[in-house]
């Protein structure tokens, strides 16, 4: 792919070049494919960019007619002319552009608030707990560990004395 000028200057002498863009300016200022078939796919990517200007994209299949003919069918050309957005050249389009980005705007402040107002709901709740954290200075982990290792240790001499008095009973 080329820009038309660079088309221009790799395939024509300079004077050759100024007359084919005198004749066709709008593929002079467009994009110059290598090959027809690429037509579509270029289509498609270039409107994926908004654009603020009309552009041309397309490919050259016959040089001396496209500088020749005016666009139509059979022009040497094989592209299609891809217009800006419609807001540019159209005051209705143009109001419905600005109601869409000053809804998008709303929308986008509107996402900014909630997205404010969770990190400080998330950091209110990490200043709360290390608040708690620093009120319990002694772990009470290590003491809690203590008596259930005791509370055990009684469990298995109860459950060693009932099982000799058992022996006892049964002997």
């Amino acid at each position: 792919m080329w820009t038309g000028w660079r088309w221009l200057a790799d395939t024509k002498t300079s004077e050759a070049a100024a007359e084919f863009a005198a004749a066709r300016p709008e593929i002079a200022s467009g994009l110059i494919l290598s090959q027809p078939s690429l037509l579509d796919a270029a289509v498609a990517a270039a409107q994926t960019v908004p654009r603020d200007a009309a552009v041309w994209i397309g490919a050259i299949t016959d040089g001396d007619t496209a500088m020749a003919d005016r666009p139509g069918t059979k022009d040497g050309t094989c592209g299609q002319l891809l217009l800006p957005h419609p807001g540019t050249y159209d005051r209705a389009a143009a109001s419905e552009m600005l109601t869409a980005a000053q809804t998008a705007l709303d929308e986008s402040r509107h996402r900014e608030r909630m997205a404010t107002q969770r990190s400080m709901n998330a950091r209110n709740v990490l200043a709360a707990l290390t608040q708690l954290w620093h009120d319990f200075t002694e772990d009470p982990r290590p003491g809690l560990e203590e008596k259930i290792r005791t509370a055990r240790e009684r469990l298995q001499a109860a459950m060693d004395a009932e099982q000799e008095a058992n022996g006892k009973l049964g002997a």
